[in-house]
């Protein structure tokens, strides 16, 4: 990954958020060890809190397209959804720039056998 990468930090942090608990402590430790700074810490941040805030409506409409659902996946192939969805869905980034991204993250994250999803 070359240089801060605002979606991936975003990840982690609901990553380490679904697993503990205290969501602004996690998402300001994640900000800081990526080393965000202005225009994509504030991306990162919106991505993360969109997330939380609309958490049921996207893991109902994911549940759609994923047969097995939501719980038997990767924690983050999970999160990288989310957030693409919650990118395309309410933050008004392009359904193309969204999944774009995650798959780049599912690479990212060591995860490029869910790239297809």
């Amino acid at each position: 990954m070359s240089g801060p990468n605002p979606r991936a930090a975003a990840v982690a942090a609901l990553v380490r958020q679904e697993q503990d608990g205290f969501s602004n402590l996690i998402l300001d430790a994640e900000l800081r060890r990526q080393k965000l700074e202005g225009r994509d810490k504030a991306f990162a941040s919106a991505i993360f809190y969109t997330v939380l805030e609309h958490q049921g409506t996207l893991d109902y409409i994911l549940s759609q397209f994923l047969p097995k659902g939501l719980a038997k996946l990767d924690p983050q192939v999970r999160e990288i959804l989310r957030a693409a969805l919650a990118q395309a869905r309410y933050m008004q980034v392009p359904a193309s720039a969204a999944v774009n991204e995650a798959v780049k993250l599912t690479r990212t994250f060591r995860k490029a056998s869910a790239s297809g999803l």
